[in-house]
């Protein structure tokens, strides 16, 4: 895995350098995201490489563009791109998703758990109006790309400039972090 980031932060790092570089980034960040490719290395790479502001757009446009992609190909596939699911998942997908869409998106956007291109796949595949789908990913994606792009960001200063404000401001976004993931990953009481 450390091969793949290094890999992968060598080829952002020389996309970065083409004057054009943002919208070439934006589109292999697209096409990233249609092969699965985790979100979350795509998004850390991209801010890491383009900085706290462009790497957001571009990771933002890519992953936008990407989303609608695989939304594109699972409505092509229908329910042969559910055949994996277990039948219980497809029953609930089929139940909650499609009803409220945008909100559905918007709330799987938000949580770091699962494969987002599987699931723009499944939605395209459930048959999700293209508009809520957009929309929600518009606003899911969001937070996520503020939240890494300031880790990054304070991670980067700290190492480039270590002094005492600079590593403290870094344990505290990571520590904040760390607990807004574990809050959000503990299961609601039944």
């Amino acid at each position: 895995m450390d091969r793949v980031r290094a890999t992968a932060a060598r080829f952002a790092t020389a996309i970065a350098a083409y004057p054009a570089g943002a919208v070439l980034a934006g589109a292999v960040y697209a096409v990233a995201c249609v092969v699965f490719v985790p979100v979350t290395l795509l998004a850390g790479t991209t801010l890491a490489v383009f900085g706290l502001w462009p790497g957001i757009a571009v990771a933002w446009t890519g992953g936008l563009i990407g989303a609608v992609v695989s939304h594109a190909v699972g409505g092509l596939l229908g329910p042969r791109a559910l055949a994996w699911l277990p039948s219980r998942a497809q029953t609930a997908l089929r139940r909650v998703v499609p009803r409220r869409a945008f909100w559905s998106i918007v709330l799987i956007r938000l949580s770091p758990v699962g494969n987002f291109g599987a699931f723009n796949l499944m939605a395209g595949a459930l048959g999700v109006a293209r508009t809520p789908f957009i929309l929600g990913n518009m606003v899911g994606l969001l937070p996520g790309l503020l939240g890494l792009g300031v880790l990054i960001d304070r991670v980067l200063v700290s190492v480039r400039s270590p002094t005492a404000t600079h590593i403290v401001a870094a344990i505290a976004v990571l520590g904040a972090g760390a607990f807004i993931v574990k809050a959000v990953r503990r299961k609601p009481p039944p």
